[in-house]
């Protein structure tokens, strides 16, 4: 009798290893079905005749997405995106929605109302201000939109629900799960969300809404967007499979190894069964057999112990995810493959292109939806002359990569082509306290080198230009 005497059990197979998500589309007319209270009696008259587009992401559909994300490498590049996408947070900018044509005089007009652009940042710091006397737990809007950027990639969409309570301002996150379907009006723009958390839908007036790639070519997906994460679905658990299993099961074989047992029938039974139930690999055993060693005979099975294939499979995958988020892998892993300029230089070129790319989708939703409605609520009552002047956009401030020697550089040389005031150097060295840090009472230096000393206490010597 032969059987493997292994120290395990075979990793059980779940619904996470053979389903494959379905996206099922559909779209209905919405009679019948419960309208939100807060339309107009004019849009309630045409309710018949709106549709509604059901969430595409089914139950099992979710749970793949976000097991992907939780146990792969694909959520850490999803977590990287919207670390540089979101870098320090946005911040809300003027723009004249009739500009004169002259560059100065309009910059100065933009300059002159910016206690709006003060107003804006108020309400950005009042969601999760640390200083909330009711000392209530809450997220941050930098947290706030990483997560909702995440969720967009991860799942096609994602939502918070917009509260505000006087000077209060408050969003709270709608998962995609929760969005049973989107209510689109008779002119094809979305109304409303029906989700599982309230008999009364929302209306858009009390959300923020991203969908990622919203004009898909995805048949029947309007205003459903489409989960990005799905590109390096296959790659993404093809490597949790062959790290969660194959290599834990390779790895158990190795070192427990497989063994025949050849024993002799006596009065026509065997102990085969009784021995095989008993036995478990690394333990000791007692047998009543006057001549073991010729009762039983143990025969080793050899088994393949190359594993190089799956090693090299399991870095294909890891390369596929990587690079279908557009990231270099020299930013993840293998520093061979770069020194510090050139990683730098890949990761400002990253910045500045794939970055962007994001930024061009996300940006706006922030703008129109956050920012500009916010200021259209602050400025409702009075100070009208503002909302007919101006629009308020959205932008992210990016992560600086320079270090203090190139900034250093940077303004030597643009001092050749027209001096810099204190607060322009200030400003191309990140330090808005520059200004007063410098000393009236020395001369600047007029060598043709200076040194510089970084955070670490390195020293480096900058030529004058």
């Amino acid at each position: 009798m032969a059987r493997r005497i292994l120290d395990f059990e075979n990793p059980a197979v779940s619904a996470y290893d053979n389903y494959v998500p379905q996206f099922l589309f559909d779209s209905i007319p919405v009679k019948g079905l419960k309208r939100p209270h807060s339309l107009s009696a004019s849009k309630k008259a045409l309710w018949p005749i709106w549709r509604a587009f059901f969430n595409m992401n089914q139950g099992l559909d979710n749970m793949i997405l976000q097991d992907a994300y939780i146990s792969t490498i694909s959520g850490r590049c999803v977590d990287f995106l919207s670390w540089l996408a979101v870098a320090k947070g946005s911040k809300p900018v003027l723009e004249l929605r009739d500009p004169s044509g002259n560059k100065q005089e309009d910059l100065k007009q933009i300059e002159s109302d910016q206690k709006i652009i003060q107003e804006m940042i108020k309400i950005d710091n009042s969601v999760g201000d640390p200083d909330d006397e009711t000392e209530e737990y809450e997220h941050t809007l930098i947290e706030k939109q990483r997560g909702m950027f995440t969720n967009a990639l991860v799942y096609g969409k994602a939502t918070n629900i917009r509260i505000v309570e006087g000077n209060k301002y408050n969003l709270v996150p709608l998962h995609s799960r929760d969005i049973v379907y989107n209510i689109v009006n008779e002119k094809w723009k979305l109304e409303a969300l029906h989700t599982t958390l309230s008999n009364e839908p929302y209306t858009m007036n009390n959300l923020i809404y991203a969908e990622y790639n919203p004009e898909n070519p995805v048949y029947n997906t309007l205003y459903n967007g489409f989960p990005f994460s799905v590109r390096a679905l296959d790659s993404s658990r093809t490597l949790r499979r062959l790290k969660g299993k194959d290599f834990q099961l390779i790895a158990k074989k190795h070192w427990t190894g497989s063994s025949l047992i050849a024993m002799t029938r006596r009065d026509g039974k065997s102990d085969a069964e009784a021995l095989m139930k008993k036995l478990n690999a690394g333990e000791i055993y007692a047998s009543e057999e006057t001549d073991p060693e010729k009762a039983y005979k143990i025969h080793d099975i050899p088994l393949k112990t190359d594993s190089r294939d799956l090693i090299e499979m399991a870095k294909y995958c890891t390369n596929d995810v990587i690079s279908t988020y557009g990231i270099p892998t020299s930013l993840f892993f293998d520093e061979s493959a770069a020194n510090m300029a050139t990683l730098l230089g890949k990761l400002r070129f990253f910045q500045k292109v794939i970055e962007n790319e994001w930024r061009s989708w996300f940006a706006p939703i922030w703008g129109k939806q956050w920012y500009q409605r916010n200021f259209k609520t602050h400025y409702a009552n009075d100070d009208k002359e503002f909302l007919s002047r101006y629009r308020i956009k959205c932008e992210f401030e990016d992560i600086d990569f320079e270090s203090d020697e190139d900034k250093m550089k940077a303004i030597l040389l643009l001092n050749k082509i027209a001096p810099l005031n204190i607060e322009a150097i200030g400003e191309r060295l990140g330090d808005d306290n520059f200004a007063s840090k410098i000393d009236p009472e020395k001369q600047a230096v007029q060598d043709e080198s200076f040194s510089v000393t970084d955070e670490t206490g390195k020293v480096s010597t900058i030529d004058k230009v």
